[in-house]
């Protein structure tokens, strides 16, 4: 069986608004996440994906709900006990978080996003 290079691809490109602020929690470790929803449209309506934003620059201070973003990031899938049970949540983890209206930041986080599929693509 061939696997086609597509098959391994992980990339995710988000733009939207976020509906509320976002939560700034601090890990065991001394990093801390900045986690947010981003509400997008879809031809059957509005949908809102889960953020996770690992270590983010201090400009995170500013998104706030109520401002458009760009999330260029991975999918991923992580399981947690909660409750006594083990649980999981589906989430984009983010690797740049620009405001829309920042077109040079916008464009260099695609522009990295991009770059990255040529590596990828170059091994195989």
């Amino acid at each position: 069986m061939t696997v086609s290079p597509l098959s391994s691809l992980n990339l995710a490109v988000i733009a939207g608004e976020l509906p509320a602020d976002p939560a700034r929690r601090e890990l065991s470790d001394g990093r801390y996440i900045v986690q947010f929803d981003v509400t997008t449209s879809t031809p059957d309506g509005d949908r809102r994906v889960p953020i996770t934003w690992s270590d983010p620059p201090r400009a995170h201070a500013e998104l706030s709900a109520g401002v458009h973003v760009v999330v260029v990031g991975c999918v991923q899938r992580r399981f947690f006990r909660s409750a006594g049970a083990t649980q999981s949540r589906t989430e984009v983890v983010a690797t740049s978080v620009a405001r829309r209206r920042q077109r040079r930041s916008v464009e260099r986080s695609i522009a990295a996003a991009v770059e990255s599929l040529d590596e990828f693509e170059g091994q195989y």
